[in-house]
């Protein structure tokens, strides 16, 4: 994990966000869309976030966050620096425990999310961004992801800006990338509103 900027939407991804999305690489280069259950728990502390996927145990902090103001002043979110660790359930049976807790307890503080996640990344050389085939590695870049939600029967998309590089150099790298990205940006307005990690989505969604 590091720099990421992210903004949620209710309803389906826009027919013009997406070709607009797919326009931000070659043919070759734009995987599949993703189809992922991730089952979150519900801490209601924004700089926190615990999530289950495929059996493993994904701890996020988040570390520091701010505003962001790219593009010539289009974009405006909420930048927020992340560390990741993962655990791994050996017994490949945690996530069918939690599951089965979800169905029986309305109560519980874990929700249950699905998602169609269409991701695309970038290699910055320094002065420019390049496509990543899939599968490279990328030390220094961006991902972009574009990806509808639905969490109690209700739909949401989000959009997501996620830096690979350290310290300075993540702010410099979100910010020639949000510079070329948002020229012709479709979609709508992207505000410090609607700005903010999964955490605060699912306490404002789900609270």
């Amino acid at each position: 994990m590091g720099l990421e900027i992210r903004w949620f939407f209710p309803g389906l991804i826009p027919s013009s966000v997406e070709y607009w999305f797919q326009r931000q690489t070659s043919q070759q280069f734009l995987p599949a869309a993703q189809k992922l259950t991730d089952i979150y728990l519900q801490t209601w502390d924004y700089n926190l976030g615990l999530k289950l996927r495929n059996g493993s145990l994904d701890v996020k902090w988040r570390r520091r966050y701010g505003e962001f103001i790219g593009a010539v002043g289009k974009v405006n979110g909420q930048a927020e620096d992340w560390i990741s660790w993962v655990w791994r359930d050996t017994e490949g049976n945690m996530g069918q425990r939690i599951q089965e807790s979800i169905r029986s307890d309305p109560q519980s503080p874990w929700i249950e999310v699905t998602k169609e996640r269409l991701q695309i990344r970038d290699v910055f050389t320094g002065n420019r961004f390049i496509a990543a085939r899939p599968g490279d590695q990328v030390e220094r870049g961006c991902a972009i992801e574009l990806t509808n939600i639905r969490v109690r029967d209700k739909w949401w998309w989000t959009l997501a800006l996620d830096i690979f590089g350290s310290g300075g150099e993540a702010t410099m790298i979100l910010h020639q990338r949000a510079e070329t990205l948002f020229t012709d940006y479709p979609g709508p307005e992207l505000t410090l509103e609607q700005s903010y990690g999964y955490p605060q989505w699912l306490s404002s969604t789900t609270g």
